[in-house]
């Protein structure tokens, strides 16, 4: 991560980025508080909502264990989830997320600072 970039900066990003992504597939995209999202009022972050597909995709920073705890309410009201972590924080995520009905991702910032992402996992 570069210096200059704050966690709420570089988790805009992500969400930008996830968002594009599923535009460019024509589903509606809805980018909203995480906190707002899924009713957990502590927890920072990002959701990325594909309606069309019943997805929503949480970017987290390094508040993990608000986030999981929305990721856990977003799935249990029947979204299908994604949590969304910093590379470095792939092996907690792991741990908070264990037995859940979600995935996770991790990402970084590549060489030229695009955002970049890892392949989905099971925690």
């Amino acid at each position: 991560m570069l210096a200059a970039d704050t966690p709420i900066s570089l988790r805009n990003r992500v969400a930008t980025a996830v968002a594009h992504g599923y535009a460019r597939l024509g589903c509606t995209v809805v980018e909203t508080p995480l906190a707002q999202a899924s009713g957990v009022e502590e927890a920072p972050g990002a959701a990325v909502l594909a309606a069309d597909l019943g997805t929503v995709e949480c970017v987290a920073d390094d508040h993990l264990p608000a986030a999981a705890r929305a990721a856990r309410h977003l799935a249990a009201a029947g979204w299908e989830v994604r949590l969304l972590v910093p590379l470095a924080l792939v092996g907690e995520a792991h741990r908070l997320l264990r037995g859940a009905p979600a995935s996770l991702q991790p990402f970084w910032l590549g060489p030229d600072d695009d955002v970049c992402f890892g392949a989905p996992e099971v925690p």
